[in-house]
């Protein structure tokens, strides 16, 4: 499920876009400050569209959206901007920052749907289609359950190398890391975690590979959710295992 952060200090609002993106198959997460949604984004939370109100109390959307762009972690995020003015610096600047979507205020359900339905098909899917990796693969559906459930639990083990290596600034074994997460994004054509994992700068000290490291664990994450959602669809009493491993 694709999940839309939604950045407001009007709970009503937070409320209203909610139950207008939640219609659509969205999930909701949000946050009442520029603040409170970079620590909930820092903790590698998968995250679709961002929709931003442009008065946040003490900060403004767009200066939220500037320290987006300024970080290889949420750069690739699109950003849908609220605003209660149509006033032409407000948009201006909104463009030339490269904000492409806007609501004006009073919110329309219609036009919030547009807009977050627009922004959420600028990013590339998480992975290629269960259909297109099974023809890809010559796999049967058991088959396919069955890498889905083995690709999960090693991507939840490298991971967990990754975590290590950063929480001890572990330049070399957080490259390792890294370089062995390129396999299953690879099989699996996931394009975003392929880009991230191709971003990460080999040879580069700890303060130049913090932020490209950290959009890999988003895209790991990211990918860690589409794939427990693929077992979840699949339903049970899936042979999960290989044939004579005894797993049922």
């Amino acid at each position: 499920m694709k999940t839309v952060l939604i950045v407001d200090d009007d709970p009503v609002a937070i409320r209203l876009i909610g139950m207008i993106v939640a219609r659509r198959g969205f999930g909701v997460a949000s946050a009442a400050s520029a603040a409170e949604a970079l620590a909930w984004l820092g903790e590698h939370h998968p995250v679709e569209v961002i929709v931003t109100d442009q008065n946040l109390g003490g900060t403004t959307g767009l200066e939220l959206y500037a320290i987006l762009q300024a970080d290889a972690r949420y750069k690739p995020l699109p950003v849908v901007l609220c605003t209660g003015t149509t006033h032409w610096q407000t948009v201006n600047e909104a463009m030339k920052l490269g904000i492409k979507h806007l609501i004006v205020k009073p919110i329309a359900p219609n036009v919030v749907i547009t807009k977050v339905e627009a922004a959420a098909a600028e990013r590339p899917p998480i992975m290629q289609p269960r259909e297109s990796i099974m023809a890809r693969l010559l796999l049967a559906q058991g088959e396919y359950a069955g890498l889905v459930q083995v690709t999960l639990g090693h991507l939840a083990q490298l991971r967990e190398e990754l975590d290590r290596a950063c929480a001890k600034r572990d330049r070399t074994a957080a490259v390792e890391a890294v370089e062995k997460l390129g396999e299953p994004a690879r099989l699996l054509r996931a394009t975003r975690l392929v880009e991230a994992v191709g971003g990460v700068p080999v040879k580069a000290g700890w303060t130049g590979l913090e932020a490209p490291v950290g959009l890999v664990l988003n895209e790991v994450v990211a990918l860690e959710a589409a794939l427990a959602e693929e077992i979840e669809a699949l339903g049970p009493g899936r042979q999960l295992g290989f044939p004579g491993s005894g797993a049922q």
